[in-house]
């Protein structure tokens, strides 16, 4: 039923489809069957997906801000998220290489900034004018939190047509306040979303100045958030309602100055002290999005998500004129669980971080402006209680990002 609401005709594609890129299968059961999991591989390690003479060419000039797991081990670092640590890595290579384009938007992209557990983060974000000339800085709290996915196609996230028990059952519970600036602050959504389409999300605006609470409509999804650049839908209202279609796989090779746009000191300028991960040399699903409705802010969208992280590193979206209008970096960072941490974040390979968003960066080319945001306190699966998630918690008006503890 997926395929006729948001796949586009004729979309389909194996591994096998791309010559270069087909036999990480066979490499990855090589592994397997000499008891080993893919943290075992070196640089040495072949591979159709990284050969050892395209690694060698990927690995030379290593970033000075790589991480230094990423300095040590490569693209291949990539790899160890071929291990089933948890959700969507608990989705089998075999499974992935028969991913369509919805697929990976239902798993992968659809976690855009999230691809950790449970987490809450304190962030900050500098929007710079045309320029550079200006820049106002924000800052604010998020809480996001992950509940069962699909019991009836377990390699999706959100479940179009569920089984009837989870029939409006939630999916995704999603948090956002403003600390900073003072025109901004307070200013908070509550979003939750359902499996099925018989319950509408829900999608709350806290509005400080007279302490009401609105509620908005799916149209909304199209908001820009608080000057951010970022729309809603590219935050937090990740549900996939548009037309998916897959192009092509590659190597990730973003532009070379994706990390940064000017502005000089930032964590995402790139500042050395600032360790993060950019995806290069990840093989990628390369795919097109297109809007349900004619009238949507962009009319289609390319976007590249690593086929081991199921990291959506980059999206370009482009207007009815084909003129390009906005440009989406999530760089992500290795994020330890944090000291409030509930469980630490188990899994079954012992990492000790994990794959969360950072320094990330976004442009707007219609009006020039673009931002830098980043987290500057984070805890992975933090222990808050399910009834948080409700509009008291906005009235509240929190101040710290661990109020509740």
């Amino acid at each position: 039923m997926h395929k006729s609401l948001n796949q586009t005709a004729g979309d389909s594609y194996t591994y096998a489809t791309v010559s270069h890129l087909s036999s990480v299968r066979y490499a990855h059961g090589k592994r397997r069957a000499a008891g080993q999991t893919c943290a075992h591989r070196t640089p040495d390690t072949p591979s159709r997906y990284c050969g050892r003479r395209t690694l060698r060419r990927l690995c030379t000039n290593p970033k000075p801000w790589y991480d230094d797991e990423l300095k040590a081990k490569g693209p291949l670092l990539y790899t160890e998220w071929l291990q089933p640590l948890y959700y969507p890595y608990t989705i089998p290579l075999e499974e992935r290489e028969k991913f369509d384009a919805f697929d990976v938007q239902n798993s992968g992209t659809f976690l855009g900034p999230f691809s950790a557990p449970s987490f809450e983060d304190q962030f900050e974000a500098h929007l710079y004018a045309p320029g550079a000339e200006y820049r106002r800085d924000k800052t604010g709290f998020e809480w996001n939190k992950w509940y069962p996915t699909s019991k009836r196609v377990s390699k999706w996230r959100w479940d179009p047509e569920p089984l009837p028990e989870q029939d409006g059952q939630p999916y995704r519970k999603y948090l956002f306040l403003f600390r900073s600036p003072r025109d901004l602050l307070k200013v908070g959504f509550l979003q939750i979303q359902y499996h099925g389409k018989n319950k509408e999300d829900d999608n709350y605006l806290y509005v400080p100045t007279v302490r009401k609470v609105r509620r908005l409509a799916t149209a909304n999804r199209q908001d820009v958030i608080g000057g951010l650049v970022l729309r809603q839908e590219q935050n937090a209202l990740m549900t996939p309602i548009h037309h998916y279609k897959m192009l092509r796989a590659e190597l990730c090779k973003l532009q070379a100055d994706v990390a940064g746009l000017g502005g000089g000191g930032e964590p995402a300028n790139p500042d050395e002290n600032a360790k993060r991960l950019d995806g290069l040399g990840e093989p990628c699903w390369v795919y097109e999005t297109t809007p349900f409705r004619e009238d949507w802010w962009f009319a289609k969208q390319i976007n590249w998500v690593g086929m081991f992280s199921l990291t959506n590193w980059y999206t370009l979206s482009y207007d009815r004129e084909g003129r390009l209008i906005q440009t989406m970096t999530w760089i992500q960072v290795l994020s330890p669980p944090g000291e409030a941490s509930s469980d630490g974040v188990p899994n079954c390979c012992g990492r000790k971080t994990h794959l969360a968003w950072g320094p990330s960066t976004f442009k707007d080319f219609t009006t020039g402006f673009w931002v830098h945001t980043y987290p500057s306190l984070r805890t992975l699966n933090p222990p808050i209680p399910d009834e948080f998630y409700n509009v008291q918690t906005l009235i509240q008006e929190p101040k710290t990002i661990d109020f509740y503890r």
